[in-house]
């Protein structure tokens, strides 16, 4: 798989699979096993939203995450399902957290980018996406709230439900959301992959 020079590759996990209740137990037990099963699990998923929403703080808003996830996680109660909710939630809070204050010292640098080999490499691109550069041109082509609804409801495996209860909507506006945004994917890529 491509990928670009200095960048060490993640741990990759089955984004579908997650870990039975016994590993969330046991790492509500301080077991070191079960937390390491709860991380290679969740950490590829929880990065990819991240990077997809706050590319520059994703690997320290991750760390952030986790490390409180492993302050509270003994006082954490119910399923993987509804742990995973409860990463994400946390996960999105301090990203919200992150956001404002950056907003009150700003001082992002910006580089010159040269755009004349982009045309040239696009297809180059397209045929050699990571996992997580696919994240990246999906949400680009998405509203905010659509990329949130599709990153939450595909990385995260979150239920309309917890969506909704996340984003403070009801089901049926992540509903529709998710639809819009399947749908606007489809117009937009639709050619390209023909």
């Amino acid at each position: 798989m491509w990928r670009p020079a200095g960048i060490e590759p993640e741990v990759i996990a089955d984004p579908v699979a997650s870990p039975d209740d016994s590993a969330l137990r046991a790492a509500q037990r301080g077991e070191a096993a079960g937390l390491s099963a709860l991380f290679r699990t969740y950490q590829p998923r929880l990065l990819r939203y991240l990077r997809a929403r706050e590319p520059r703080l994703a690997d320290d808003l991750a760390s952030e995450t986790w490390l409180a996830v492993a302050q509270r996680l003994g006082t954490f109660e119910g399923n993987t399902s509804e742990f995973t909710a409860w990463l994400f939630t946390i996960a999105r809070l301090r990203m919200i957290d992150a956001r404002r204050t950056a907003t009150r010292r700003r001082t992002d640098p910006t580089a010159d980018i040269d755009d004349a080999n982009t045309a040239s490499t696009e297809q180059v691109a397209i045929d050699k996406l990571s996992a997580q550069d696919a994240v990246n041109l999906i949400t680009g082509a998405l509203t905010d709230d659509q990329a949130e609804v599709i990153l939450l409801r595909t990385l995260g495996d979150l239920s309309v439900d917890q969506v909704a209860e996340l984003l403070g909507h009801d089901a049926g506006w992540v509903r529709v959301t998710q639809h819009r945004a399947t749908r606007r994917l489809a117009e937009r890529y639709s050619e390209r992959l023909l």
